[in-house]
């Protein structure tokens, strides 16, 4: 059997700014699943299964979760 295929698309973003010439900042996004698109397990392989080549829903991938940061550097 053939699963389903899986799609991730991760994402970062990075702003570099002087502020002084020995001061600055640095602003940061991190995203990762940003689609949110799931991805379901296996079917179910056993023959003599009343849900035989079912795809149950179990999920194997992680929801989208976004992360900020900002680091001052003197």
């Amino acid at each position: 059997f053939r699963g389903p295929g899986s799609v991730n698309f991760d994402m970062s973003l990075q702003k570099r700014t002087a502020i002084t010439e020995r001061v600055g900042v640095e602003l940061r996004a991190d995203a990762t699943n940003i689609t949110n698109t799931p991805t379901f397990g296996f079917p179910t392989a056993t023959v003599s299964s009343a849900i035989f080549g079912r795809i149950r829903d179990t999920l194997t991938s992680q929801s989208r979760k976004i992360q900020l940061g900002a680091k001052f550097t003197f």
